[in-house]
């Protein structure tokens, strides 16, 4: 049997429990095993080499960093920080559409699965002054929360990328940034389109008390800039910055010692911690298989390039898997021969791989936050999914022409 059947006989048990609707974390630690067996190790064997994939620096520093992140969201929550967010926004922007837009990618800063539910009554909201139909709030809620995947550092596959990848996480987030870019503007054309531009001039929203609103958002935003000032400009680590500005955030707002193990309680609401370690489990194993280096030959002798790869692997895992973890976890191990030359990794390439995979991941079905706006709306869910193909189909393209083509 050779790898490339190996590998597709592994894909097919994925791909069998995923739409059965297995949990993430068994579907890899499953598919190590199975990996293992088709390659001839030992049990015994397996799991040392599913150990050693998990035993290292870069998985301490995803799941602290992750283990942060589920905290900090927690805590802000708590302390109303997201409300009074919001609040300051819709009173800073005049224009409601574009207060429609950004309310969700506010929120969409502090990443968390089905997470898109919390922005649906304030778009409903802020829509009422507007014809707008339950397809385009849904589009709107569902595609600016998502602006920020391709580069934040707070999002799971970010950081899972640049760990597998063994990529600088500063010139990941440069790479990824002309996405969201292109995110935004394809957004507003297909998520504003026909709808007329109504400045609501209230005293509120005159000039100077604007920039009063903007004043006090940002110092409300304090805790996210400050995470994203360490990392981009002091170069401090992703984990250390996070779990540094959870410290202080649990110090300004006078927590005490007995809320930590309360606090803590938002790791075991959900098996996002265990699904990283298993994931970076199957990575130690495939590695050990042989099965990646071996790639680049096969593709080669089927005719496939290197490009199609990079794209179609991450597009259909996200697709499959609804998870932003399980398209990096699943396909970037794979794809990652394909993105080196002459000895250092593509940064293009990388950007687009993962542009691909988000794009599967919005197309998804098993995608929450997808399914949980259009109930929320009652849209037609048919509807939405063709804007929301489309507009991949067109970020996906500028993407090309610009990473291939222009720069």
């Amino acid at each position: 049997m050779d790898v490339l059947t190996k590998l597709g006989l592994t894909a097919a048990v994925m791909a069998i429990l995923i739409v059965r609707r297995v949990r993430l974390v068994y579907v890899m630690s499953i598919a190590s095993l199975v990996l293992g067996l088709l390659f001839g190790f030992q049990p015994l064997t397996i799991m040392k080499h599913m150990l050693s994939g998990f035993l290292t620096p870069e998985t301490a520093t995803l799941i602290v960093t992750l283990a942060a992140v589920m905290v900090l969201e927690r805590m802000m929550v708590e302390q109303e920080i997201i409300h009074r967010l919001v609040d300051r926004a819709q009173e800073a922007l005049p224009d409601p559409r574009v207060t429609m837009a950004t309310l969700p990618a506010f929120m969409g800063l502090l990443p968390s699965a089905g997470g898109a539910v919390v922005s649906c009554p304030m778009v409903d909201q802020v829509s009422t002054c507007l014809n707008v139909d339950a397809e385009r709030k849904v589009y709107i809620n569902y595609w600016f929360r998502h602006v920020w995947e391709y580069w934040f550092p707070l999002y799971q596959g970010v950081v899972l990328a640049v760990s597998i990848l063994g990529v600088n996480l500063g010139s990941f987030m440069i790479w990824g940034l002309p996405f969201s870019l292109f995110t935004v503007a394809v957004g507003m054309a297909v998520g504003f389109w026909g709808l007329k531009s109504q400045m609501e001039l209230t005293q509120v929203q005159q000039e100077a008390n604007r920039w009063q609103a903007w004043q006090a958002f940002f110092q409300e935003a304090w805790p996210i800039i400050a995470i994203i000032g360490l990392v981009l400009v002091l170069k401090v680590n992703v984990a250390v910055a996070t779990v540094l500005i959870l410290g202080a955030l649990f110090i300004n707002r006078r927590y005490k010692i007995q809320d930590i193990p309360r606090l803590l309680g938002v790791l075991t609401e959900s098996d996002i911690i265990l699904t990283v370690a298993a994931i970076m489990a199957f990575r130690g194993m495939l590695e050990a298989s042989g099965a990646v280096s071996a790639l680049p030959k096969i593709f080669a002798a089927f005719g496939i390039s290197s490009l199609i790869a990079i794209l179609g692997l991450p597009f259909f895992t996200g697709l499959l898997t609804g998870s932003s973890a399980g398209l990096v976890g699943i396909s970037f191990p794979l794809i990652r021969p394909l993105l080196l030359q002459t000895g250092t990794i593509n940064m293009r390439w990388v950007a687009l791989a993962y542009a691909a995979g988000k794009a599967g991941l919005m197309l998804s079905p098993l995608h929450l936050c997808f399914s949980l706006s259009a109930t929320y709306f009652r849209a037609n869910a048919g509807k939405v999914w063709l804007l929301v193909a489309i507009s991949e189909v067109v970020v996906l393209t500028l993407g090309v022409l610009f990473y291939q083509f222009i720069i």
